[in-house]
């Protein structure tokens, strides 16, 4: 996207100069709208780039665990999807078991409170 606005933009510079130069005018004041339309998604796309390359460099500077670490090479993948799908099945996979002993433990839990609530 941001190829195809600066070649649009280069292309509108050029005109704009015949323009200027008392060439072809027949783009008039629309051109120039336009170039300056393309200039400022140039300079918001530049400022965005910039503001990612500084969170990246945040990012990396900051200590993570192992485990972090490689759910930040999924995450950042080519294939990210497909790759967070199979992140949430092993997990799903992984949590499933361990899950069970705390509801039935919390179940027992209610109960007790329960058994003391009523001989209170």
């Amino acid at each position: 996207a941001i190829h195809r606005r600066t070649t649009t933009l280069r292309r509108l510079i050029g005109g704009a100069t015949r323009d200027l130069d008392g060439g072809s005018t027949a783009r008039g004041g629309g051109g120039a709208l336009m170039l300056d339309q393309l200039r400022q998604e140039a300079e918001e796309a530049r400022d965005r780039v910039e503001e990612m390359q500084r969170l990246d460099a945040q990012l990396n500077a900051a200590p993570c665990s192992e485990v972090m670490a490689f759910f930040r090479r999924v995450v950042a993948s080519k294939e990210q999807d497909s790759a967070v799908r199979e992140l949430s099945q092993y997990l799903e996979e992984w949590k499933e078991p361990k899950i069970l002993p705390l509801l039935e433990r919390q179940r027992e839990f209610l109960d007790r409170k329960e058994d003391h609530g009523d001989a209170s």
